[in-house]
């Protein structure tokens, strides 16, 4: 989302720290920052001037304009919220689709890199696997071009490798609906990859 850079940013906490020597302001207790239609809330955030980031930590979650909702232990972004840096992550997408992660970069403002990640739209019980998913050990979620690209993936079903993909990609849950087989193409003069495009339940 455009960031209007002009709106004030409401901070609320049981207790506030200012930090004089460090150039940081540290907020404590049912920490609650609404800005420019996101809402983040943890059990601390620290605000550092110098670099002009905020650090949440313990039970952050932070809400996105678009209605993903972001759930992690510890979050790094830039205080206009456009980039960040995430340690053991959950994303719930709109449509409930979901990607968890050990840690995950966004740069530009649009695009998301999550390390040893796990896509699926399906729902499933605590405790158990869902009925499909795609793990990978990186995962580039491009929002510009509403893609999901996967490396050095497998496709489980109930929680088991069927298959390996090498390089993976699909539309993004922004996307209307697709389903069918695209054939292998070469991905560049060394390394061979294959695109397939599966069905959302």
């Amino acid at each position: 989302p455009k960031i209007d850079k002009a709106q004030p940013l409401y901070l609320s906490g049981d207790e506030l720290v200012y930090d004089q020597r460090g150039n940081a302001v540290t907020a404590r207790g049912n920490v609650e920052i609404y800005y420019n239609n996101f809402i983040l809330t943890a059990d601390q955030v620290t605000y550092d001037r110098s670099a002009n980031t905020l650090t949440a930590i313990g039970n952050v979650t932070l809400k996105e304009p678009n209605g993903n909702i972001v759930r992690a232990e510890r979050y790094t972004l830039t205080d206009d919220f456009r980039d960040g840096f995430v340690q053991q992550l959950s994303v719930v997408a709109r449509d409930d689709t979901r990607i968890a992660a050990l840690r995950a970069n966004r740069r530009d403002g649009n695009v998301t890199e999550f390390e040893q990640g796990k896509f699926t739209p399906c729902k499933s019980d605590p405790g158990s696997p869902p009925l499909w998913c795609v793990t990978a050990t990186r995962i580039v979620h491009d929002q510009r071009a509403a893609t999901l690209t996967y490396q050095d993936a497998f496709f489980e079903v109930f929680g088991v490798p069927v298959l390996y993909m090498p390089y993976f990609q699909h539309p993004d849950p922004s996307v209307k609906r697709k389903s069918g087989f695209l054939l292998p193409e070469y991905m560049s003069s060394t390394n061979i990859g294959f695109g397939i495009e599966v069905p959302y339940y």
